[in-house]
């Protein structure tokens, strides 16, 4: 009797092996998928292969139920799906390397607002012997709006236009009377230079830049006084074109941003209107939304 009993064991055994699939695990796959290709559950698989509810491992052999055949509209949706997988990734990949790309060198184009104003150097002088005293005060206010490309990572070229004016006041005082002159020179200024942008030029940054400034004259009045009472004076010509180049940064905070720089004379023009020796300028700049 034990002996019909074994036998028939072994043949069940037998039967059973020759109705079942097997499957070696490959990379990616989990139960699920696996269940997916074959159109079988996730249950079947752990009740053929127990070990499997714990985890699968690349190369393992599982064990699958009698009838399970490949699905071949499954396998395809599969690979579609990975294959959609990669693409997603890839596209996201490539947005966040735009997103970063863009915060550190910005748009191609934009445009700021520029206000500034130039401290020229003084000159005074006095003599004892006649008892006089004179002084030279001069002050330069510009307003431009500046265009910028951006051709190379944080590298751009600037062009901008605006209006320049110089204000020189002098007065001269001597025992028993007084006189002062108000001269004020307006220019077209047209800036053009380079700089190249550490950080983002539209959030937080510096951005180095050296240009040359234009300063077409366009006209200059001149008024006088003394002792209090106006005297008549002579109507002046425009200012000849004046040339400067200027070095300095721009620090930049989100939509506004502060700057300042050094202007140094190039032509001699430029040297008669704001100075010998150049002058020191700061000043505030806001973004154009174009």
């Amino acid at each position: 009797m034990k002996k019909v009993l074994l036998f028939l064991c072994l043949l069940f055994s037998l039967g059973l092996s020759a109705m079942a699939e097997t499957y070696v695990v490959e990379r990616g796959d989990n139960l699920d998928s696996i269940a997916q290709k074959f159109g079988i559950t996730r249950a079947q698989i752990i009740e053929l292969n127990p070990d499997a509810g714990q985890f699968i491992y690349v190369g393992m052999e599982l064990t699958l139920p009698e009838g399970a055949t490949l699905n071949s509209s499954a396998n395809t949706s599969a690979t579609n799906a990975t294959s959609n997988q990669a693409v997603q990734a890839y596209q996201n990949q490539n947005v966040q390397y735009s997103e970063t790309a863009d915060d550190s060198s910005d748009k191609k184009w934009g445009a700021f607002l520029q206000m500034g104003l130039g401290f020229i150097k003084n000159e005074s002088e006095s003599d004892h012997t006649i008892h006089t005293n004179s002084s030279l005060d001069v002050t330069s206010l510009a307003i431009t709006i500046n265009g910028f490309y951006n051709f190379y990572q944080g590298a751009k070229v600037f062009l901008g236009v605006g209006y320049r004016n110089t204000r020189s006041y002098a007065w001269a005082s001597q025992i028993g009377s007084w006189s002062d002159v108000e001269q004020n020179d307006h220019f077209l200024t047209v800036p053009l230079g380079l700089g190249y942008s550490f950080g983002s030029f539209s959030k937080v940054g510096i951005t180095p830049i050296a240009n040359f400034d234009f300063n077409i004259g366009l006209k200059s009045k001149l008024k006088s006084s003394t002792m209090g009472e106006s005297v008549e004076t002579p109507k002046l010509k425009a200012p000849k074109t004046c040339v400067d180049f200027q070095l300095g940064a721009h620090i930049h905070l989100w939509d506004f941003g502060i700057f300042a720089g050094y202007h140094f004379p190039v032509n001699k023009h430029q040297k008669a209107y704001f100075g010998e020796d150049g002058y020191f300028e700061v000043g505030i700049s806001g973004w154009v939304n174009l």
